[in-house]
């Protein structure tokens, strides 16, 4: 889940994805030809483990996060409510930062949305604003988030069985990102 990662770094070069450990070759694919969305991608992923730190504050498990490629740790690798709610979260995030960043104009790659104005009869208020590109946010963690989700390439064992629990394991992380991006709009 190298998506997290991109949250934790602080130091360094914000622009680039190089150092980040965890991307897979598909997310660097996205870094090299796509560098401006690289300062949105860290503004979801650090949304996304803020929020998860700020819901699991006073309980045991409360989202922490480490230096190492896995960010939090070995929870992350066992099929948990918890690896669940980060994925959830991550992805959510990253189309929040998106969306937010479209409608502001930081990104070239995506617009202000305006289809919403309308004038309210009742108050004689006109709707003149941007709405955030929510389509664009859920193309983003489409396209970066669930990367390595969908690499079948990764799915790779003699062992037909724990290839079985890899691709489940894959189909369940892909079901909690879409469930980020559905709660997310």
């Amino acid at each position: 889940m190298g998506i997290s990662a991109l949250g934790t770094r602080s130091s360094g070069n914000l622009t680039t994805c190089y150092g980040v450990p965890g991307l897979s070759s598909q997310q660097m694919t996205v870094c090299k030809s796509k560098p401006d969305l690289i300062p949105t991608l860290r503004r979801g992923a650090k949304l996304g483990i803020g929020e998860c730190q700020n819901q699991f504050a006073k309980e045991r498990w409360n989202c922490s996060t480490t230096n190492t490629s896995s960010v939090f740790g070995g929870i992350i690798n066992i099929g948990s409510r918890e690896a669940a709610f980060i994925y959830a979260i991550t992805s959510a995030g990253v189309v929040h930062a998106a969306s937010r960043s479209c409608s502001l104009g930081n990104l070239s790659e995506c617009a202000c949305e305006t289809r919403r104005k309308r004038k309210l009869p009742s108050r004689g208020w006109e709707w003149g604003g941007c709405n955030d590109d929510v389509k664009f946010g859920i193309w983003l963690s489409e396209t970066f988030v669930d990367a390595p989700e969908r690499n079948e390439r990764s799915v790779t064992s003699s062992d037909k069985k724990a290839r079985l629990r890899k691709k489940a394991r894959h189909a369940m992380n892909l079901h909690n990102n879409q469930v980020g991006r559905l709660v997310s709009h």
